[in-house]
């Protein structure tokens, strides 16, 4: 008795062999589906390149280039043990990979949120008014040299970090209280201010890991090493660093850490990033209105 995937695949085949237009569309959607996993499979091993997990990476590979070679020149005893190592390891990669992994799922989940939540919309003229606050925050805590660490989240969620210790606020972003959350003796100060649609979410946010690129500067800092591993892993949000030591003003936005920045430059630097320009607008509604002619 045929099973119900045997039934199904003599269908599918019955009805595209008749069907010259099915059996293209099966074909583009057998290869877009292809393309979205190579895509997730890249950046899976893009931002394992970026950690200290991406040497391990590098080995896992080489004994699989030995254990080939061993295959291919018949060279037994060497085969016979780098076989037996790939096969224990398997449970062990999954163990070192756990959070390369974690990210990976939770990215394909993420990508099938976005096409059945939106946003509210926040306009250009609100989103400048936020990213003119903040930069005026973060100009008058680099003359006073307060460290500070604001996440600018866009689309996907930060998990990363310890939820417990977080504080909900739902604020509206004004520098007067961003400078009281990062006020040495305010109860907030430590950890950072996570930004979500334009708006104070959370405070007092301690992530789970900080960044070990080793491209990093050696004396940077943990609010900027945990600035910047914000960011990595394929993570959409922007990360701003005052230093408590020197004043200095930093961002990072995709593991890629820019430092001695000034205020001005940062506010073009968020704009760019964060905020559709009207042309745009304009040209996409333009682009809309000529397709529904």
């Amino acid at each position: 008795m045929l099973s119900i995937r045997d039934n199904l695949s003599y269908w599918i085949s019955e009805i595209s062999s008749s069907s010259a237009i099915l059996r293209a569309v099966l074909n583009v959607f057998d290869i877009f589906v292809l393309s979205v996993l190579l895509y997730i499979c890249a950046k899976f091993l893009i931002g394992i390149m970026k950690k200290r997990s991406g040497r391990l990476l590098v080995g896992i590979i080489a004994v699989l280039l030995l254990t080939l070679i061993s295959y291919l020149l018949n060279l037994k005893a060497t085969f016979y043990v780098l076989e037996t190592v790939m096969q224990f390891g398997l449970i062990a990669i999954v163990v070192i990979f756990q959070p390369e992994i974690r990210t990976l799922l939770e990215n394909v989940g993420y990508a099938s949120k976005r096409f059945g939540s939106k946003k509210a919309s926040v306009g250009d003229d609100e989103r400048l008014s936020v990213i003119g606050n903040i930069c005026r925050a973060i100009h008058n805590m680099s003359k006073h040299s307060v460290g500070a660490l604001i996440i600018f989240q866009k689309e996907k969620e930060l998990n990363a970090y310890d939820e417990m210790k977080a504080v909900s606020l739902n604020s509206d972003v004004t520098s007067e209280l961003i400078e009281n959350i990062f006020f040495k003796n305010s109860p907030l100060h430590d950890g950072a201010v996570v930004i979500n649609d334009f708006r104070i979410a959370k405070a007092r946010v301690l992530f789970d890991e900080i960044s070990n690129n080793p491209l990093l500067p050696l004396d940077l800092g943990s609010r900027h090493k945990a600035g910047v591993g914000a960011t990595e892993g394929g993570n959409d949000c922007i990360a701003i660093m005052v230093s408590e030591e020197t004043g200095r003003i930093s961002y990072a936005i995709d593991g890629d850490l820019k430092q001695d920045v000034t205020a001005d430059s940062l506010f073009q630097v968020l704009r760019k990033n964060l905020i559709v320009s009207n042309d745009e607008n304009k040209q996409r509604n333009k682009e809309q209105m000529s397709s529904n002619k």
